[in-house]
Formats: structure tokens, sequence, C-alpha cells
């Protein structure tokens, strides 16, 4: 409701057809018989890009000839008027592309060292949208309210547009400060100058300087809140931040993620759509939850994207930009409300880890022994260790608990069959040792006549390479002897 009172002009300009050709018209204020006629004018200014402009006791409004009273909004301070007599014609997007460069003269600089060709167009495009848009009057008197507003409206407007032109608004469309010296040219003499500010343009005793400026600010932020985004992303990818999104330690795997909340200083994530490969989203108020049931590596980007408004504009040219070149006045005109697509980023990760299983037996019988990984009660994976009593579990989450457990051979006594792992950046291990199973086989000989003492027996063993020796026991006197650790 706010956004549109503040643009519901009671009339607004017509829009021009491209295809005219036109011929500008000047409009001075103070008009005559106005009630403040002292304050409206300016010194000498010296600008950002090298524009600069002379000293005038008026302010200028511009319109065409072909279109009485439409408003039209100066793109080249201190470049000279048109006296009618010059044929603009429309022009795309080349223009812009070519102005910062001053190819599309010859000025032979460059006409704004903060932002490219296609980032004015549109600042110049959101401050249109919500700048004065209506018709200019020659009639408008400073001491009637209702004239006072719309003309304090358009000089607003149009300030806005030439500190987007030379360079004192950046991409974010925060004010840049001009403070230095600039150089500039004037025919074939080249001088250096303290800069300016463009609100210079405003003496301090201009009879409308309250309601410029509160027009002004009001611009600002409008514009400002067109180009807001969420506070944890950035405009471009690779201004991006990056956060890690950790594992949320649910209770069931099935139910585990990774899952990180932002929140936003900004509040406006409830005008953005948000999308990332493998990536799930949900809002709540100014707080972002988001999530992934899988690690991420590498790191994935989020895309935030939004379509606001902005005013689309007609910019018409005599063919020359700058200065030295006999120049006149190039202007923009309104068109219309269109779709602006705004988009931001953040990247997020969400690192992988591993555990090792590394199995070891005293007879070196280490291969193809089954082991099981658990998350609580649920089976997460299984597998066999390899020739060297190896085998690794990938693709897990940073700091989950699990339980690894080994499939103990018959024979074997492990001495842990199953153990508890809290994975760790960087990746964890585990070792089962297992023994295996040893008896003795103790012998008694016997004999009726008592002769069991000192006898002696050759003991072998079969095993994979056939049969092959013990050694030699010996009957102790009660006929007994032990084969031990079989």
């Amino acid at each position: 409701m706010i956004l549109s009172l503040a643009i519901a002009w009671p009339a607004l300009a017509a829009a021009i057809d491209p295809a005219s050709v036109v011929h500008s018209v000047n409009y001075s204020f103070p008009a005559s018989g106005d009630g403040s006629p002292n304050g409206w004018g300016r010194p000498e200014l010296y600008f950002l890009g090298g524009w600069f402009t002379g000293a005038s006791n008026v302010w200028w409004a511009h319109s065409f000839q072909e279109h009485p009273g439409t408003v039209a909004y100066c793109i080249e301070p201190g470049a000279a008027r048109d006296d009618s007599t010059v044929n603009y014609t429309s022009r795309g997007a080349d223009y812009w592309e070519s102005f910062v460069s001053g190819t599309a003269g010859t000025h032979g600089s460059v006409l704004n060292p903060t932002i490219d060709g296609a980032t004015i167009r549109t600042l110049i495009g959101r401050v249109m949208e919500y700048g004065y848009q209506g018709e200019v009057d020659p009639a408008w008197r400073s001491q009637n309210a209702a004239d006072a507003d719309k003309l304090a409206d358009l000089i607003a407007t149009q300030l806005l547009i030439w500190e987007v032109i030379v360079g004192e608004r950046n991409a974010a469309f925060d004010h840049v400060d001009p403070a230095g010296t600039g150089t500039y040219r004037e025919g074939s003499r080249t001088f250096t100058h303290a800069r300016s500010a463009i609100l210079s343009y405003i003496d301090e005793d201009h009879p409308l300087r309250e309601e410029i400026l509160s027009h002004y600010d009001r611009i600002v932020s409008e514009v400002r809140k067109n180009a807001v985004l969420p506070s944890f992303m950035s405009e471009t990818t690779d201004g991006a931040g990056t956060v890690e999104l950790k594992w949320n330690g649910s209770a069931s795997w099935a139910d585990g993620r990774y899952t990180v909340t932002l929140t936003d200083d900004n509040d406006v994530l409830d005008s953005f759509a948000f999308s990332g490969e493998g990536l799930t989203f949900s809002v709540s108020g100014n707080r972002l939850t988001i999530a992934s049931d899988r690690p991420l590596d590498p790191d994935v980007t989020i895309t935030a994207a939004t379509t606001r408004k902005t005013g689309s504009f007609l910019t018409w040219s005599d063919g020359k930009v700058g200065f030295n070149v006999s120049s006149k006045q190039d202007v923009v005109t309104y068109g219309t409300s269109v779709t602006d697509s705004v988009s931001a980023y953040l990247k997020v990760k969400a690192p992988a880890a591993e555990i090792t299983v590394t199995k070891t037996s005293d007879d070196g019988a280490v291969a193809g022994i089954p082991v099981i990984l658990r998350y609580g009660g649920e089976t997460v994976a299984s597998a066999q260790t390899d020739a060297d009593g190896k085998t690794v579990f990938t693709g897990l989450p940073v700091g989950a608990v699990f339980t690894v457990e080994e499939t103990v051979p018959e024979g074997y006594t492990a001495e842990k069959a199953s153990q508890t792992v809290t994975t760790a950046a960087g990746g964890s291990a585990v070792t089962f040792v297992n023994h295996r199973n040893r008896v003795s086989l103790d012998l008694v000989k016997r004999s009726d006549d008592g002769n069991v003492s000192g006898i002696p027996f050759e003991a072998e063993i079969y095993g994979e390479d056939g049969w092959s020796s013990l050694g030699t026991f010996v009957t102790d006197e009660n006929g007994s002897f032990s084969i031990p650790d079989l």
C-alpha cells in the first residue's frame, strides 16, 4: 500500500513512440511571478567522471515540442541544451554499452568510474519508477503547495539520475563520496579541479530544499528496497559467502538431514524463491532453513530470485555524448513499469566423513570378514574386508554417532565385536583385533603291566601344506603328555 501511494501520481507522462524524431523544449524555474524567486541557482560545479557545469541562477526542466509537458530528464550534466533545431532520436541498449567509455562521442575518458553502462541503465530505470512521472507545467509556482511538491519531486528525480550518471551511486545504490580532485577538459584545455557532489546543485537557501531532500530520501529508500537482498546473500556468485550445513542428530537415519538456519536482517525472504541442486528450503519469518539429505562436496550455489518493478524508459540522443563534441543535452523519458529480475547468491557445503575399518588377526586371516555400519538400530551399510583387512564407509555426515560391528568368524575370538564411532572431519578409524581359538590335546598312556612312563610319541598335524611334525612328546610317570596350542 505504501509503495502504491508513493508512485500514484494523478497524471502520468504519456509514453512516446520510440520511432519519433523529437525536439527539445526547456522550462526555467522560478517562473515569473514566483513568490520565492531567490536561491534557485548554483555556482560552477565539477563532478565525478569529468562532468562539469557552469553557473546558473535558474533550474531547467526539459520536455519535447512534439509532446509538450512530457518530462524529460537530462543524462549529460553540463552539456548544452537543445535550441529546438537538433533532431533527437531514440537509442537502444548500445547507447549505454558505449556510454561509460565515451565511445558514443569523443569525450575520450571514463564518464562513470563506478559502474558500467548496463548498471547505469538499470538504476536510472529504478529512479524513474519511484520518481516524478507527471508533466512539466511552466505555470508552477513554489508558493502553491501542490506545484511545489511536483517540482521538488522532479528536481529530486533529476539529481538522482545525475548521481547515477557521474558515478555517485554504486551498483547497490549506496552513495559514493566524490571527494578529491578530478580531471576535466574544455576545448583543448585539460585541467584539474576539486570535485563537487551532485547535491551541490541545491543551495542551502533554495526555497524547496526541504521538499526536494524529502523526495530525494524517499526515492533512495524505494530504489534500495528494489535491490535489497537477504542479508546473508550476495548479488554475484563470485562475492557469495559459504556456510556449512550440520548433521541434525536425528534419532532415525531416514530422518537425518544436513541443515543450517540463517537469519535475514533485511527481512525480505518472503519475496524470494530459493533453488539449489539437491536442497530443500523453508522460510519462517526472517529465518531460512536449508536442508540436504546428502553431503555437499563440492559446494552447492543457492540462487534466490525475485521480480520487482522498475521503470522502462526511452533514451533520446543527438548522437554525441560528453563535452567538446558540440553535444546537445541527451535525455530520457518515462516508458512504463516493467518487471526487474533480482538475484542473490550463497554457497553451502556439508563435508562428507568416512570411517576406515581395519581387521587384524594373529594368524593373518583378515580377508572377507563381514562388517556392518549401524545408525541407532538401523543398518546403514555393510561390506567385507579386502585382502589387507580393510574396508571404508564413505559419504557419512560429520559429527554423527555410528556403531561398527564385525561378524566374528567361527574359531576366533574378537577383542571387541562392535565399536562406537563419532565421525570427524578428515575421517575416523576403527580397528578390530581377532584371535584364533586355541586348545590343548591331553593324552594318557595305559599298559596292563604299568609301564607307562617315558614312552615317546611323534605328533604330526595336517594343514594346507599336508602333514607336518609337531615334535616328540614323552609320557610322565602317570603315562600322560599334552600337545598345547592347537
